[in-house]
């Protein structure tokens, strides 16, 4: 950790302590009294001696002959509390100096420190002891921390936090010292810090929380003394330019750090940035790796569009898409049968369009007890699909929802969501659906790199569908109960950086925002048991999923999703001249090429936009045992619908 210079505070308490050591001096110092200090036993007198040129040493910042000389007069008086006081000062000044070339010493020394200023500060006599020896002792008590050792961690932290608590709280100099309100942040993240990885998510909270405040305040309490230092020169507390500014850094930096753990990923980036970019040294290389590693963590998965409201911060998410299609089969016609009356052909052009948002409240273990994760919100949605001549088939429909995510535990999610919907059928109603459907997902990942290795997905469907459309015959009536159970696994196999690392070493943009997509093969089951009011499509099926997407060159994807559908009637067909029970075999393969003109995270200003166009064919054949007493085959059809969509999601 990197420890704002307080060269500043410690000088000025040592001419104060200087100044009451000698206003404590029986006699006037003389020549006689200087050389007996020098013997191996010490008068009251010749300590006193001692111990002023151990302190007028390390204003000369001459640490090696101070600290010869403070230790000498504590061999012989071992609770001295400026002795102590002023080698922890040496102590923690040259933890300072070797933390960035070897830790482990750096920490005996800050260690040191910490000892020296808990004797301090359990001294009886405050004239003595300075009242900033509580915030030093906080310094290093944080400074001291042995990362391998986590009851230390927290040990230490918590020591340093209630150190610097009573500080800022009780002692006057404190109350208005923005170092101690900095270190009083720095402890409290850390200890959120820890709480977090350990689940205790309330305490983790309450630090967190905590850790904001203070640094808020240390901010302030730097503003003020730097408008002082404008105003007056010579003030004490007063802070110049070139302070004031590296004070700024490294409270930014740990605000920063505190909005990461709070899931404030855009206060993070906003507060980073500024260290980058004004911070050269240590720090900002720092803050340039967490940027870049919340960089890629957002080019996969960007935050959403926020709105504060009275509920709280509200997540809105949305998407449109306009395409136009050629379908060969509008009408579902089945094999060697005659085209219905008022019907010109079976194939048209189409024109769709669709239209999609949702508004949740997003909240994390930071907030609430709920486990890593809940997301609660409502959405709704609208599509539309237009024929140039068989209008009789125009699709509208109309769907609200509403829905709840949890993650209890990391990459364990549980979600239930309802829809209604309503669709008319040309001009007509023709289906109200009410749907629910609860899903459980896991996300698999290595234990190494923490890549995700694939995603598996569970669900159950029950939808109540109301068809509208009025029938000759009761047996034909398709109300009812449908119910779905399936299952799907995707596995995740090579990276499209790693795929093609020649393209992507000469793309590094593309790389960013488009090399994280993952070449999967995807594998799944559902099995179908649909009940209605009639007898005619009463059926049980089964269904196999296989689907591969690959990411190419160029901002290119291309994907293939194939469904293979068994599905046995349990009534004989109305239609078949046998009175067989029907039962049908259907294939379905979708082909796309996709090209993204803007991925997630490549839009500074909306980071969620993302503009794809994707051109593709869908093909549908349907086998069934059915026929009519004209030999048509009633069930049985082909079909194959060419489009090219173009979809916004924002």
């Amino acid at each position: 950790m990197r420890i704002p210079d307080f060269k500043n505070v410690k000088r000025r308490n040592a001419v104060v302590l200087l100044a009451t050591l000698f206003a404590f001096s029986p006699t006037a110092l003389c020549q006689e009294d200087i050389e007996e200090a020098r013997q191996s036993q010490l008068s009251p007198a010749a300590q006193l001696v001692e111990l002023n040129r151990g302190i007028k040493a390390y204003l000369d910042a001459d640490y090696e002959r101070a600290r010869e000389i403070l230790e000498r007069v504590l061999a012989q008086d071992e609770d001295n509390p400026a002795c102590l006081y002023y080698l922890g000062l040496i102590h923690l000044d040259e933890g300072l100096q070797l933390s960035s070339e070897d830790n482990q010493a750096a920490r005996v020394q800050f260690d040191l420190a910490r000892r020296n200023f808990e004797k301090v500060m359990r001294a009886a006599d405050p004239t003595i002891a300075p009242v900033e020896a509580a915030l030093l002792l906080g310094i290093a008590q944080l400074a001291a921390d042995v990362p391998t050792e986590e009851a230390a961690i927290v040990e230490l932290a918590t020591a340093a936090r209630e150190t610097l608590q009573r500080y800022v709280e009780t002692v006057d100099a404190g109350k208005n010292d923005r170092y101690g309100y900095f270190y009083l942040g720095v402890a409290r993240y850390r200890l959120g810090d820890h709480y977090n990885f350990k689940g205790d998510y309330a305490r983790a909270s309450e630090h967190l929380k905590q850790a904001v405040k203070a640094l808020e305040t240390a901010q302030r309490l730097a503003d003020v003394d730097r408008k002082r230092d404008e105003l007056t020169t010579g003030v004490p507390r007063g802070l110049d330019e070139e302070g004031y500014q590296q004070f700024k850094r490294v409270v930014s930096y740990y605000r920063g750090l505190v909005a990461l753990q709070r899931r404030q990923n855009r206060e993070a980036r906003r507060l980073l940035e500024y260290v980058r970019e004004h911070e050269r040294g240590e720090l900002g290389q720092n803050a340039a790796g967490i940027l870049q590693k919340l960089d890629e963590t957002e080019a996969e998965s960007p935050l959403p569009m926020t709105f504060d409201s009275p509920l709280g911060r509200l997540d809105f998410q949305g998407d449109f898409s306009i395409g136009g299609a050629y379908d060969t089969n509008v009408i579902l016609l089945g094999g060697d049968t005659i085209l219905p009356l008022g019907f010109g052909q079976k194939y048209d052009y189409r024109l769709g369009t669709e239209a999609n948002f949702y508004v949740s409240r997003y909240i994390d273990k930071t907030e609430a007890p709920i486990g890593e994760s809940l997301s609660i919100g409502l959405g709704g949605g609208t599509s539309h699909c237009w024929h140039a001549d068989v209008s009789e088939f125009d699709l509208n429909l109309y769907a609200g929802r509403a829905f709840v995510q949890w993650q209890p535990f990391k990459d364990w999610y549980l979600g239930v969501e309802y829809e209604y919907s309503y669709m008319k059928l040309g001009y007509d109603p023709f289906i109200s659906s009410n749907r629910l459907t609860p899903v459980l997902s896991h996300i698999w990942r290595s234990s190494e790199t923490g890549d995700e290795l694939g995603r598996t997905d569970a669900w159950y469907n029950y939808d109540y569908r109301d068809y509208m459309e009025q029938t000759g015959d009761r047996r034909l009536d398709r109300d009812g109960k449908y119910h779905a159970v399936g299952i799907r696994h995707t596995f995740n196999l090579k990276r499209a950086a790693d795929l093609w690392s020649s393209y992507y070493a000469n793309h590094e943009s593309e790389q960013r925002f488009l090399g994280h997509r993952w070449l999967n093969f995807s594998l799944g089951y559902v099995y179908r048991d649909e009940r209605t009011h009639g007898t005619e499509f009463d059926l049980v099926g089964h269904s196999i999923l296989a689907g591969v997407e690959v990411p190419l060159p160029y901002r290119f994807t291309f994907g293939l999703d194939s469904v293979f559908t068994w599905e046995d009637y349990s009534s004989p067909s109305l239609f078949d001249y046998r009175r067989n029970e029907r039962s049908d075999f259907v294939q379905h393969y979708d082909f796309g090429l996709t090209r993204t003109f803007v991925a997630r995270g490549e839009n500074a200003t909306m980071p969620t936009l993302e503009i794809k166009l994707r051109a593709g064919v869908a093909l549908t054949y349907r086998n069934s045992n059915i026929w009519d007493r004209l030999s048509q085959d009633v069930y049985e059809y082909d079909r194959a619908i060419y489009g090219v969509r173009l979809s916004v999601d924002f």
